[in-house]
């Protein structure tokens, strides 16, 4: 799905909190950087992207309240339009580093009697 300011505007108005808004928009955003499922779950998964994704989220909560805060007499659908403009922004942004850490498959090895034998982490079901 391409994510979209009329995407996002919609899943503002399906989320009852704005938790769920939050998290709703965290796997999107996850989805948009990643191409298979498994590198989507290994995302989703990582402390550090999640601690960036809602370090940049409370900035750009930070600079749509600096802005609206330029504007008193703005009508309520005038400031959702912008809060939805800001939140959006987030997907112009990735932290490339840290999702290619989440991303590496990470290798372990077994001892099958006495000899090392080289897994992948995916392997072991």
């Amino acid at each position: 799905m391409k994510t979209t300011t009329e995407n996002i505007e919609k899943i503002f108005d399906e989320c009852p909190t704005i938790e769920d808004f939050y998290f709703e928009l965290y796997m999107i955003w996850c989805e948009s950087v990643t191409i298979n499922s498994t590198e989507f779950q290994q995302v989703l998964a990582c402390a550090s992207v999640s601690r960036w994704f809602a370090m940049e989220f409370s900035k750009m909560i930070k600079e749509y309240e600096l802005s609206i805060s330029k504007y008193p007499n703005a009508t309520a659908a005038e400031c959702f339009t912008l809060y939805i403009s800001w939140i959006y922004k987030l997907f112009s942004i990735n932290p490339k580093p840290l999702l290619e850490v989440a991303k590496r498959k990470e290798k372990t090895s077994t001892k099958a009697i006495g000899i090392k034998v080289p897994t992948s982490i995916f392997n072991q079901n």
